[in-house]
């Protein structure tokens, strides 16, 4: 869809920012939906919740994102 026009690198950012925002908040409900349990790593809603935190995280990947796609709607760049 790139190569055919029909995305852009703004919308990318955008799209992953938000699939990791939502995720996150999806792997932070399931362990807390577990109580105490969600911290046991045999039961895997720790390891989704690190997984997650790391993807999120990692050199400010979430972040970097929604300063892409804000530098597309708006024009305005926050970073050079």
């Amino acid at each position: 869809m790139y190569d055919k026009g029909g995305l852009s690198i703004g919308k990318i950012a955008m799209t992953k920012a938000y699939d990791t925002k939502i995720t996150r908040e999806v792997a932070q409900l399931g362990r807390e939906v577990m109580g105490g349990n969600g911290i046991l790593h045999d039961l895997y809603a720790m390891k989704a919740l690190a997984d997650i935190e790391a993807l999120y995280t990692y050199e400010g990947t979430y972040d970097i994102n929604a300063l892409v796609a804000g530098r597309e709607i708006t024009g305005v760049a926050a970073f050079k």
